[in-house]
């Protein structure tokens, strides 16, 4: 059952009375052609008509709670309601004018909702509005994203959904999962992961570290976060495989021979849910969409949060800094983050009551240790330059000490993924291409406001999940001289950051990033995460990873890989003969006994499993999908650092400054005792030496 709104009364007694806002015009939303209306009314013999789309509206509403008019600011749970009435409206008019996926996808949000009933719950916060009302000068950016861009104000903030590159692709066009071209049901996600993702004995890498990987995966997280439901008390996970009733589950079912899960541990079922649903600006009808709860443009919100209630509550309102806490009294070690007492266990795997995890902008910093590492370095840097700014500027006061340094702070972390990341990850033919590189001294002046900064929905499901190919089995501790001391597997560390209390334990984490190297980017994944992902300490065993990536981008209706090379202008997938110029002869052979034809093998399956290019580290496809991503995300991007001549642009010799930083500066600022680390923090140390920092 759905979680009762409270928020939600009026629609249902104004359906009661028979009230309408708008339903009573029959003029022409949507003409048509070649079609069979068979709605009662009898209206609409040539065209959808605004009447049409409220009558439907009204029978969609019947099975759930309705919205007061002009309701702001709503929540998660609340977007997903109203996001579920909006389909549902869809799957009506797809009925009643029996149209096709593709009159659904291309045609249906076409209609102007605000001319129906639905403009009249459609929420204030998602509806259209002029540049003009963000106001001139606008020197920092808004926490949730909203009035980046003047003409489209709505583009890259929180809580709007993905964009699409691809039409979706919903087994009814409308929500339901992916399924093959032949109209079957694609193969189980855990057949697909056992068969061609496991883990097998392969050689490391020799140019990256374990680092790469783990500032990768921060930077997701400064991108994308696809919200689903939790238990409305417990704030767990729904545990659908217990037999739960609920319309939100979507359990894969682990095949009887799999040698692990049913085998060793009895188990036929790994729990998963559906994402939330979401609702695109003005409330247009068609196929169900996903909401990213987190601002679009790199800006450090995994720092600073992505709404004004997080972002306080990270505050200190001292001095412009965040607030942090002691490892222990009496030590000089720097402070750590603080902990997460509201809702303790939604992301935690707490041994007893007195033990927290770590409270940041992005709840997912307990997920592995390595991110933990991470926002505690970047909130010491934040906290850093506050104390620097407050020095040369003793008369600001701790609002301004805090958007300039947030300012300063996400100036250097995009300065590092471009500068740093990104041209490993692409390589410097696809980095050129796609107008990434960054201008070697001075201003860039790239700013393009036709450029939509909003995330894809294929880069979030599927070709920015890369890096889980590079994942070693456990994460080592290495000392100030660079000596390999221990490691723990990930799964004794999934949701269990506390490592980090131990005193000199974040320096021997850090050290170990940076010595250890990533695994090679194949179609192999550690068992660590594909076997006991989010393992409980009671159990042996814990969920899939590779299948969860699967089932997730068929449950957002990503399109199939060969759908996504036909998108980036490579050679077309349609016999398993055309799959081996960028795919080993084993695993197509293995796509070949698992899907009915290559046009249905999945996206992230296939794009781990491509041969890396020139000198990038993904296949051609993910550099495709994750480079016009990112030069989105620099064209687009009023605040990118280095734009000049606007409100929030740094001077030329600001710019100089932030241009000199590299991650390993910022990694020696900011623990407690390292001395040396290699110039480029991301690459092994083979080829570089130790450098020493002051």
């Amino acid at each position: 059952m759905r979680t009762p709104l409270t928020w939600l009364v009026f629609l249902s007694a104004l359906l009661a009375q028979g009230y309408a806002w708008r339903s009573d015009s029959e003029e022409c939303a949507l003409p048509l052609k070649h079609f069979k209306y068979i709605s009662p009314t009898g209206y609409g013999e040539k065209c959808i008509s605004y009447a049409n789309v409220s009558e439907a509206f009204h029978e969609a509403c019947r099975g759930v709670l309705g919205i007061e008019p002009g309701t702001n600011d709503l929540t998660d749970i609340q977007l997903d309601n109203f996001g579920d009435v909006i389909q549902e409206t869809t799957r009506i008019l797809c009925e009643w004018f029996g149209l096709t996926k593709d009159q659904v996808r291309s045609l249906l949000p076409i209609i102007n909702t605000e001319n129906t009933d639905i403009g009249a719950y459609c929420p204030k916060e998602l509806k259209s509005y002029p540049g003009n009302d963000c106001g001139d000068g606008i020197e920092f950016r808004s926490i949730d994203g909203r009035c980046n861009n003047f003409v489209h104000p709505h583009w890259g903030a929180a809580k709007l959904p993905f964009k699409r590159l691809l039409p979706p692709d919903y087994g009814d066009g409308i929500k339901s999962i992916r399924t093959s071209i032949t109209g079957f049901p694609l193969p189980n996600p855990r057949s697909v992961s056992a068969r061609v993702h496991k883990d097998i004995a392969r050689p490391h890498r020799t140019d990256i570290t374990f680092l790469f990987a783990a500032f990768g995966q921060l930077v997701d997280h400064d991108l994308t976060l696809t919200a689903e439901t939790k238990d409305p008390i417990t704030r767990q996970e729904i545990k659908c495989c217990s037999g739960a009733n609920n319309p939100y589950c979507i359990p894969i079912n682990v095949p009887i021979d799999d040698q692990f899960f049913v085998g060793s541990h009895r188990q036929r079922c790994i729990d998963m849910i559906r994402s939330l649903a979401g609702v695109n600006t003005d409330c247009p009808l068609g196929p169900r969409v996903q909401t990213n709860a987190l601002t679009s443009p790199i800006d450090g919100n995994f720092i600073y949060g992505s709404n004004e209630k997080l972002a306080n509550k990270l505050r200190s309102f001292e001095g412009g800094k965040l607030t942090m806490v002691p490892v222990l009294a009496g030590n000089r070690l720097k402070p750590i983050l603080p902990p997460k007492k509201d809702q303790p266990d939604d992301g935690c795997i707490r041994p007893h009551p007195d033990l927290y995890c770590f409270l940041a902008g992005d709840n997912r910093v307990n997920e592995q240790l390595a991110l933990g590492v991470l926002h505690t370095i970047f909130t010491r840097e934040h906290n850093r330059i506050a104390n620097e700014l407050c020095a040369i500027n003793p008369h600001w006061d701790d609002e301004r000490l805090y958007q300039e340094s947030r300012k300063i702070v996400g100036a250097m972390i995009q300065h590092i993924t471009y500068n740093e990341f990104l041209p490993k990850l692409l390589g410097k033919f696809t980095m050129k291409k796609y107008g990434l590189e960054l201008s070697t001294q001075g201003f860039s002046n790239s700013y393009d406001p036709d450029a939509d900064i909003t995330v894809p929905a294929a880069f979030g499901a599927a070709a920015f999940r890369f890096g889980h190919s590079l994942l070693p089995d456990a994460m080592e501790r290495w000392s100030a001289g660079h000596k390999f001391l221990g490691s723990r597997r990930f799964s004794e560390m999934f949701q269990q950051p506390y490592d980090l209390h131990k005193p000199g334990w974040l320096d021997q984490y850090l050290l170990g990033m940076v010595n250890q190297a990533s695994q090679a980017m194949d179609d192999a994944v550690t068992s660590q995460v594909t076997n006991h992902l989010f393992q409980e300490p009671a159990n042996d065993y814990g969920k899939d990873l590779a299948s969860i990536n699967i089932q997730r981008a068929r449950e957002h209706g990503i399109p199939s890989y060969s759908a996504w090379r036909q998108y980036c202008k490579l050679p077309a997938i349609k016999t398993w003969s055309s799959m081996l110029t960028d795919i080993s002869n084993a695993t197509v052979k293995a796509y070949y006994d698992l899907y009915t034809t290559p046009e249905d093998v999945d996206l992230w399956s296939a794009g781990v499993s491509e041969r890396s290019i020139d000198d990038s580290i993904v296949g051609p496809t993910f550099g495709c999908i994750i480079a016009k991503t990112f030069s989105d995300l620099k064209k687009g991007d009023r605040f990118w650092y280095e734009n000049p001549g606007l409100p929030n642009s740094f001077t030329l010799e600001q710019l100089t400054e932030i241009k000199k930083v590299k991650l390993s500066r910022v990694l020696c600022d900011n623990s407690d005792n390292i001395v040396t680390i290699q110039p480029f923090a991301m690459e092994l140390p083979s080829q570089q030496k130790y450098v020493l920092f002051f």
